[in-house]
């Protein structure tokens, strides 16, 4: 999908500050902005490529931790650190890498070191509501001039910060639709006192021009997820077996998935299985071939094309 404008507060050029959107700590509706999250940030990444000519990665969590814990933020391979890579050998800066973290958690702003490899990394908080649920990354190389990299990070925190609220905006219409959905019931109810009158409807009934959410679907969604997340490993999960296991047609679950998500299925588990095999080649000193594997794909041919793609 491309994007057609650029945000108003890049177009003129001006940093814009906006003030948090609060947001529901937990809930389904935050699952499920986390969901759709990822493709919003690629097609903010796209925009910040077509606007700097630089590339950026990100890493995005797949669900809100609970109150008080924190989840860990692995750090994204970039292609210029994988170049980098292929002829040294060594691992990324994993200490640097914890500072990134830490100062998008404490200040939210960009954090910039050199590191050994020669290139100077930038990362970028990313923020949904008050709550740090991933960081994109910027590499350059060391001669990169610094007027140059404190622009490109501007354009790349107003990109991401201008998607994030449009995320929140979602999980707050999303909550506001089912809390009206709820009070509607509830009027529909009659009181213990009084016997049901003759025009009262049930709750089940529904007006005409009366919008609901239909709960069951969002329910099936949340499942499949939660199947996606726990089972994207296993090299014979399938739209069949997934479908087996939410007890209902293929058809009608893949059409849900995606009028919910935004995305289809298969590229939302693809998304998964390349996200654990960038972490086993940061973590691990395996063969391509056998990260794929682990990661859930039959082949190193296949996951080469997909990663090139995402």
């Amino acid at each position: 999908m491309k994007v057609d404008t650029y945000p108003a507060s890049v177009r003129k050029g001006v940093p814009v500050q906006e003030a948090p959107t609060v947001l529901p700590a937990q809930g389904p509706a935050v699952q499920l902005a986390l969901v759709r999250l990822p493709n919003r940030i690629r097609r903010a990444l796209q925009l910040f490529r077509r606007i700097s000519g630089l590339i950026a990665v990100a890493t995005v969590m797949t669900s809100v931790p609970a109150h008080g814990a924190r989840h860990a933020l692995l750090p994204p391979l970039h292609p210029r650190c994988a170049r980098r890579l292929r002829s040294n050998g060594t691992p990324p800066c994993a200490e640097e890498w914890s500072i990134h973290v830490r100062e998008s958690r404490l200040l939210r702003r960009p954090y910039t070191h050199t590191c050994p490899l020669g290139l100077r990394c930038s990362g970028v908080p990313i923020y949904l509501g008050e709550s740090l649920v991933g960081l994109a990354k910027v590499v350059v190389d060391g001669g990169t001039p610094e007027r140059t990299l404190k622009s490109a990070l501007s354009v790349l925190t107003l990109v991401l910060s201008e998607t994030c609220q449009e995320s929140a905006l979602t999980v707050l219409s999303d909550e506001v639709q089912a809390l009206r959905n709820r009070v509607l019931l509830l009027q529909r109810i009659p009181k213990a006192s009084q016997p049901p009158s003759a025009d009262h409807q049930s709750p089940t009934d529904k007006e005409p021009g009366e919008r609901r959410e239909p709960p069951a679907g969002a329910t099936l969604v949340s499942r499949a997820i939660a199947h996606l997340q726990g089972h994207y490993k296993d090299r014979d999960l399938s739209l069949r077996s997934i479908s087996a296991v939410m007890s209902c047609n293929p058809r009608y679950l893949t059409g849900r998935f995606t009028e919910v998500v935004g995305e289809r299925m298969h590229t939302y588990l693809t998304t998964l299985r390349v996200a654990h095999a960038s972490r086993l080649l940061i973590r691990t000193r395996l063969r391509v071939k056998e990260i794929a594997f682990a990661s859930g794909f039959n082949g190193s041919g296949r996951y080469r094309r997909l990663f090139a793609e995402c």
